[in-house]
């Protein structure tokens, strides 16, 4: 409930049921339950969307240590908040900061041999920081090996080669 009202720009009434739920969540799940990390990321969000960038962080954090410790892990999860995580680095300018958290994810995905996983979470160090910082000759480093992921694993007709 309270995601969806911070969705329609009731923020404050969003993030009054989202600390309830955290309350309720923090007394009778485990710690490493998924709701509990879904809630962190929300409250999260709601501090990015008011630019409280350190409280942002701290809740981006604990979802993703729940996230990862989660019976139901999801690499998707997991990666989605490292984006956060890079995304909100990028906000505050600290283009080296959001590069590592991208260049954790990517050793992430190489471990699983998540070739088309690797490939967009290094699109993205492109985009939130060499591009954001005007660092040509590292957008151009990443993007080809960018193609070299894609060809490895797509068909040579595919529409991403090209791109």
């Amino acid at each position: 409930m309270g995601f969806a009202y911070i969705e329609i720009g009731a923020l404050r009434l969003g993030v009054e049921y989202l600390e309830k739920a955290l309350d309720i969540q923090n007394t009778v799940l485990p710690s490493n339950h998924y709701h509990l990390g879904c809630t962190y990321m929300n409250l999260g969000d709601y501090y990015r969307a008011r630019n409280e960038s350190g409280q942002a962080l701290e809740y981006y954090q604990h979802a993703l240590d729940t996230f990862q410790c989660s019976r139901q892990h999801d690499n998707n999860i997991v990666a989605q908040t490292h984006f956060r995580i890079a995304q909100l680095y990028v906000d505050m300018h600290q283009y080296d900061m959001a590069t590592r958290t991208l260049e954790q994810l990517a050793k992430a995905y190489g471990r699983m041999a998540n070739g088309l996983g690797l490939a967009s979470v290094c699109m993205r160090i492109v985009i939130y920081t060499y591009y954001s910082t005007a660092n040509l000759k590292q957008c151009a480093t990443y993007t080809e090996y960018v193609l070299t992921i894609r060809q490895q694993h797509l068909d040579a007709d595919h529409r991403l080669i090209g791109i």
